[in-house]
């Protein structure tokens, strides 16, 4: 083999393999774009999970003080008496 038909070999293999390359490379970038897009939904989902339990924790809480308030009543009338 001379040196032209190894220059010539070089350059099919080089070929193929940048060819190789850039098919791995687009599925990668296809693939990367679909997990993106998946992690952005997560992202909008769980913000609106944690919304809505933020607003029941907060409900809940806003509700506390007039429970305790009614628990207190109901057992000051238990001990001591209607007043």
């Amino acid at each position: 083999m001379d040196d032209d038909e190894l220059k010539r070999l070089l350059d099919r293999n080089a070929e193929t393999i940048r060819g190789q390359f850039e098919a791995t490379a687009e599925r990668m970038e296809k693939r990367f774009d679909t997990l993106a897009e998946a992690v952005g939904r997560l992202d909008e989902r769980l913000a609106s999970e944690s919304d809505g339990i933020r607003k029941e924790v907060t409900e809940g809480f806003s509700e506390t003080p007039a429970m305790i308030k009614q628990t207190e009543s109901k057992l000051r009338v238990q001990t001591e008496g209607p007043n």
